[in-house]
């Protein structure tokens, strides 16, 4: 019980302390010295990359290319769950896979990503990767936050606060703008128009990029993983299957015990590697995959509980993603939107590896790629079925 209390006066002396710090003040100078530590690691695991692998099962149903952003729809997630109460706030929790909220986890996390090193910045400028990330709240005319939840708003997810014309709406967003420059970049003489087999078997003319590095790589009978470096502590990880394997019978088994168990199969490897250069963007609606989820009273204007968050009677009226990225020899962009429309009806270090034998991967058939940040939570996730 003490140790609760002592828990419970600790955030709130966070709250008090924290008032007017924006996200860029926050962590400015502070490259390096926020760390999650091994504890906060696995809570990211089980949060954003658990919730990676069960979009993903969900939404590849619809075939075709995918790609969503599990760290977005986390952040969004957790501003919605601090205003939920009761049924709800469980159901929101247990797709997080989480019995409390993930306040000052993403605090952490948010802190973490924007302290880029000043020093580096300034003495390189477009060679430092970085993730951006914009939290929002609008709200609609008429409509009273309850001040608590304003608080951790801006306290926790560094959100703006902003009244709209429109009224009868409270909508949260979240915005990630990722750049990523290779720690090694491809030569760009070396790319090639060549073919690409579709998952139906058809062959489509794509540019692959080339080239030989010494990388991060391990290999089942299944298929080949590949992590390939940005500066920063970003990494893109390519899960290719071999010949004869399906990406959706794969991809059906990563959860993530079995992708951290993938992870440390990989040793340093000469690496001869084609990659495509491409780009990609979807429009994600995301009601029916959270409902399948688990998340359901919070789209039912009946049973959904919002009462930490307006006196009003609310629910959520619209679950939205836009993700878009693209791939080239120099970097990797890609951006994240995902909105949450609320309509109220009242108003660490790793260890070293042994060098094997040279391996040849290319991702001429379909593959999955994930983007993951300096602490290892997916960013985006996506399957290129064809090109």
């Amino acid at each position: 019980m003490r140790k609760i209390k002592w828990y419970i006066v600790a955030f709130a002396l966070l709250l008090t302390a924290c008032k007017s710090a924006s996200l860029q003040d926050e962590a400015k100078g502070k490259y390096g010295q926020v760390k999650l530590n091994d504890a906060e690691r696995a809570e990211v695991d089980s949060m954003v990359n658990g919730v990676a692998f069960r979009l993903v099962h969900e939404m590849q149903k619809n075939h075709g290319n995918l790609l969503v952003s599990p760290l977005g729809l986390c952040y969004a997630l957790n501003m919605l769950n601090a205003g939920a109460d009761g049924a709800t706030q469980r159901q929101i929790n247990r797709v997080l896979g989480r019995n409390i909220l993930a306040d000052r986890l993403c605090r952490t996390m948010l802190l973490a990503d924007a302290a880029t090193k000043d020093g580096q910045a300034k003495a390189q400028n477009d060679k430092v990767t970085t993730l951006i990330v914009d939290n929002r709240v609008d709200v609609g005319r008429g409509i009273d936050l309850l001040p608590a939840f304003e608080e951790r708003m801006k306290v926790c997810y560094f959100a703006a606060i902003e009244e709209e014309n429109e009224a009868q709406k409270i909508i949260l967003s979240n915005t990630l703008r990722f750049d990523g420059v290779w720690k090694e970049a491809f030569d760009s003489s070396q790319t090639q128009v060549s073919l690409f087999t579709t998952a139906e078997g058809k062959q489509q003319k794509v540019p692959l990029m080339s080239g030989r590095f010494k990388l991060d790589y391990a290999e089942t009978n299944d298929y080949q993983l590949v992590k390939i470096p940005y500066n920063g502590g970003f990494n893109l990880y390519v899960l290719l299957p071999k010949t004869g394997e399906k990406l959706e019978s794969i991809v059906s088994k990563l959860n993530v015990t079995t992708w951290q168990q993938a992870l440390k199969q990989i040793q340093m490897a000469d690496v001869s590697l084609w990659f495509p250069r491409f780009s990609t963007a979807k429009k994600n609606d995301m009601i029916s995959v959270l409902k399948n989820l688990g998340v359901r009273d919070a789209f039912d204007m009946q049973l959904a509980n919002l009462s930490k968050m307006t006196l009003g009677q609310a629910y959520v009226s619209g679950v939205k993603q836009e993700v878009q990225i693209d791939f080239n020899e120099q970097r990797t962009e890609a951006e994240a939107k995902t909105t949450m429309e609320v309509a109220v009806l009242c108003a660490t270090e790793e260890p070293k590896k042994k060098e094997i034998q040279r391996r040849f991967v290319r991702c001429d058939h379909p593959f999955l790629y994930v983007v993951t940040n300096r602490f290892g939570a997916i960013c985006f996730i996506g399957e290129v079925q064809r090109s």
